[in-house]
């Protein structure tokens, strides 16, 4: 990919997550346009209680199940690529700069999730990183390791990204301290309409049957919902959307063709 092209792209990247919009999928396809991949997936992360689950996004390989996903999750902390890249802090790095490829035949994890979707030679970037919470960028290749200039690139885009998710971090939590709730405007049109539902006493079953989307699309919806707004429950989110200035009565976008309304 032309280097500028890169940067412009790697910049509205970096803004939109600044806003607090999920990027993650999008960084995944500029990735794989710059290096490409055979597989990749972003991976967060979220420890509570003793337990581990998150969210994981992939491309080029089949989404995985609630089931696998909990397994991953299980998993994941045996591995010793991934334990060194926890240690790390915030960096990119390449698997075999830490250990051969050979030792990851005896692993579970590498038999059981790893090797069925062709995922052997991986190069990590970690883009935030918390006492409780961890967001990865993982890019993998079944033949052939990554190189060090594509090391690089991965790396100035991890920069800026992770920059990015740190400022919109810094600001909720100021908004947070300073009393002043997320803006309805921050929200794009389809979290409003799932706000504006939700705040209607629909379920997410009921919600993706209007909008004509999945009940798992509306949960993804919701989860970025929480993180602009700081609420952490559906019932947060219906006190809050009716609290905002001019939501009440604000019009939902377009029901898909042939939708309940």
């Amino acid at each position: 990919m032309e280097r500028a092209r890169l940067a412009r792209d790697a910049m509205e990247l970096a803004h939109e997550a600044a806003r607090g919009t999920t990027v993650l999928p999008d960084v995944l396809r500029l990735l794989d346009r710059v290096v490409g991949v055979d597989v990749a997936n972003s991976s967060v992360a979220l420890a509570v209680d003793g337990t581990t689950s998150g969210r994981i996004d992939v491309l080029h390989t089949p989404p995985l199940t609630p089931e696998e996903v909990t397994e991953w999750m299980r998993l994941i902390p045996t591995h010793p690529y991934a334990v060194k890249v926890a240690a790390a802090g915030l960096r990119s790095s390449r698997l075999t700069d830490h250990m051969r490829l050979a030792d990851l035949d005896p692993l579970e994890v590498y038999d059981r999730l790893l090797r069925p979707r062709g995922s052997r030679y991986q190069l990590a970037a970690t883009l935030s990183a918390g006492p409780t919470s961890c967001t990865l960028v993982s890019l993998w290749r079944w033949d052939r390791d990554f190189t060090d200039d594509e090391l690089a690139v991965v790396e100035q885009v991890r920069r800026a990204l992770a920059a990015a998710l740190a400022f919109h971090e810094a600001m909720s939590e100021l908004r947070g301290l300073a009393g002043v709730p997320a803006r309805v405007d921050s929200l794009t049109p389809r979290q409003a309409d799932v706000c504006a539902l939700v705040a209607r006493g629909l379920s997410n079953a009921q919600v993706g049957l209007r909008l004509g989307i999945t009940e798992r699309t509306v949960r993804k919806h919701l989860e970025d919902v929480f993180a602009r707004t700081g609420c952490t429950s559906r019932s947060a989110v219906a006190v809050w959307w009716h609290g905002a200035d001019g939501v009440a009565d604000a019009p939902l976008s377009a029901a898909p063709s042939g939708a309940p309304r």
